[in-house]
């Protein structure tokens, strides 16, 4: 188990948030709508940021949508920090929708 310090959870939104620039780089270059859900909305509603205790970030699509993002990430995606994990591209995935991941990240 990883303790959450303050740094460390600062830290954390530093890479959540440098995620999220990256999914709204590619969606607004292919045209994708997508929405902040959750926490993430939440955060940035009440707290102008994130939620203080938040670890993830949560972003949602349209089926259609999603299905052009994940066409996108082929050629769109800067691979020397981020990975995308499905499904489709990984052995035992077990969930129904795709994760952003920062590559050198626990």
């Amino acid at each position: 188990m990883i303790e959450m310090t303050p740094d460390k959870l600062e830290k954390l939104h530093q890479i959540e948030l440098e995620m999220l620039i990256e999914v709204d780089r590619i969606c607004r270059k292919n045209n994708i709508n997508y929405t902040i859900i959750g926490g993430t909305l939440l955060g940035a509603v009440r707290n102008s940021g994130f939620i203080p205790w938040d670890d993830d970030a949560d972003v949602a699509m349209l089926r259609p949508e999603y299905d052009k993002f994940v066409d996108a990430l082929k050629t769109d995606l800067d691979t020397s920090k981020f990975y995308f994990q499905d499904m489709d591209n990984t052995d035992a995935y077990r969930w129904g929708y795709g994760k952003l991941r920062r590559k050198d990240t626990l």
